[in-house]
């Protein structure tokens, strides 16, 4: 078996932003899965035991001495991956996520249920990273079920025999519709290359929010964390249907318009447009950052419409 953790050869393969995919629409044989708002990890259950191991190399062991490699750290097992077994020895490629959340960041709290939400296989009693994706993702369905474990299921995947620029367009009022932080694009026949596996597609949106809170601005510097007395984010608010006011972001301001916190005032009630990735379906908008000042738009204009 492949040792994953040690073999510095393999790297995951990456997906590629979206700057030249209309000059290749229309695509053939083509699939497309939801973007995970997840942590990339890779599951891998063998002999040795289970690992599952994240980009960095930190990972979490069952069954192993984990100062035997030293190319990771090792954590707490998952409670889920203790009664993991497979007649054959598999590594998956997916992402880790919180049940019930809409952020990568609860992933990394102790409180949370996890599911490791897989979208392909690379070895399966063998290596099979030259299979086309096709080949793969249908090993991948048949051996989640084998799995049978409530927190380890597959990407939902719709196939395409030719995805156009309608389809694209379609993907796109979708993901913005349901809240989801976009889409994946893959072709069918490619097999696992670490330089091209796709394409990820984030919608994004801008937005007319007022101001109702100041953040401190923070400095980071080799993990030491220093406050600046000066203001670095605002926390923006929408009404909603019900005339209510409800918090949806926190917007970094331009450092030029940063003022020391005495001065915070200033920044109240003020309407600003900003840029964003979408609604996460939860409690706030995804990658808000800071457009320009709206001094001509009325407070009352500033509406939620997710």
């Amino acid at each position: 078996m492949i040792d994953w953790r040690n073999a510095g050869d393999i790297p995951l393969a990456t997906l590629r932003s979206t700057d030249d995919l209309g000059n290749r629409l229309p695509l053939k044989n083509a699939s497309v899965q939801p973007k995970l708002d997840g942590q990339r990890y890779t599951l891998e259950i063998g002999p040795e035991g289970v690992f599952l191991i994240s980009r960095s190399k930190h990972g979490k062991t069952k069954g192993v001495e984990a100062s035997k490699y030293n190319q990771f750290i090792s954590r707490e097992l998952e409670p889920w991956m203790k009664d993991l077994t497979f007649p054959k020895a598999i590594v998956l490629d997916g992402e880790l996520c919180a049940m019930g959340a809409s952020t990568s960041s609860e992933v990394t709290r102790l409180d949370t249920e996890k599911v490791f939400v897989a979208f392909d296989i690379i070895y399966c009693d063998a290596d099979i990273r030259n299979f086309p994706y096709k080949d793969r993702y249908e090993i991948l369905t048949a051996v989640i079920d084998k799995l049978e474990s409530p927190h380890i299921d597959v990407i939902p995947s719709e196939n395409y025999e030719e995805f156009t620029e309608e389809n694209l367009k379609e993907c796109i009022e979708y993901a913005v519709r349901n809240g989801l932080e976009g889409f994946v694009i893959k072709e069918n026949v490619r097999d696992y290359d670490k330089n091209w596996y796709g394409w990820k597609i984030k919608p994004e949106e801008t937005d007319d929010a007022f101001i109702v809170a100041i953040g401190e601005e923070k400095k980071h510097d080799h993990g030491k964390v220093t406050k600046t007395g000066r203001t670095g984010t605002v926390g923006v608010a929408q009404y909603r249907e019900d005339g209510k006011s409800m918090m949806v972001a926190w917007v970094p301001i331009p450092e030029e318009e940063r003022v020391s916190l005495e001065e915070k005032s200033i920044f109240l009630d003020r309407i600003l447009e900003f840029k964003h990735n979408g609604w996460n379906g939860k409690d706030q908008f995804r990658f808000p950052r800071f457009v320009c000042w709206r001094e001509d738009k009325p407070k009352e204009d500033c509406k939620f419409r997710f």
